[in-house]
């Protein structure tokens, strides 16, 4: 499948990961769908609050103007990511989150 990212803002990737089966697959997905266009992450701390504050950290550290977090018992459609971000792009001015 070929990526349209190209031309979308730059973005980062965090994978919350807590022993789950599917982690490898969940990777391997988001790296193919994220391409060359943003790095991929994986946060496996324990309990979840540090986790999520461990993503945040990954996203305000990385400079991309989109931070998407994704559990490792996700497995992502096709195009999931770039939907993402057509959406994140789409949003009023004053959304947070998606």
């Amino acid at each position: 499948m070929s990526s349209k990212l190209a031309a979308t803002p730059s973005f980062a990737v965090t994978i919350r990961a807590a022993g789950e089966r599917t982690e490898d697959e969940c990777f391997k997905i988001v790296k193919e769908q994220a391409a060359q266009q943003a790095s991929v992450s994986i946060v496996r701390k324990k309990p979840f609050k540090e986790a999520l504050e461990e993503c945040f950290s990954l996203g305000v550290a990385s400079q991309k103007k989109w931070l998407i977090t994704v559990d490792a018992d996700m497995i992502l459609l096709p195009g999931a990511i770039e939907l993402l971000i057509r959406e994140a792009e789409n949003m009023p001015e004053n959304y947070l989150q998606l």
